[in-house]
C-alpha cells in the first residue's frame, strides 16, 4: 500500500462518534469511513487527516484503540 503524508486510520472498539468528536475538537479533520469488508463484517474505522506523524500519539491510549495506520 502506497503512503499517503497525512492520512492515518484508527480502528476502535470503542465509540467512534464519541473519539471523532474528540478529536475534531482538537482541530483535526475527521470522517467515518469502511476500512474493509468480509462478507457481512464491516471494518470500520475513523479516517483522520493530520500534518506530522507525530500527531495522534497524544490519543494511543485512547480506551478502545486497537490500530493507528499510517497510509
Amino acid at each position: 500500500m502506497k503512503k499517503m503524508r497525512g492520512v492515518k486510520l484508527i480502528i476502535t472498539n470503542g465509540k467512534l462518534d464519541e473519539l471523532k468528536e474528540i478529536l475534531i475538537k482538537k482541530g483535526y479533520k475527521v470522517e467515518i469511513g469502511e476500512l474493509n469488508s468480509i462478507g457481512k463484517i464491516k471494518i470500520i474505522c475513523l479516517v483522520v487527516e493530520t500534518d506530522n506523524n507525530e500527531d495522534l500519539e497524544e490519543i494511543k491510549n485512547y480506551d478502545g484503540i486497537i490500530e493507528i495506520i499510517a497510509l
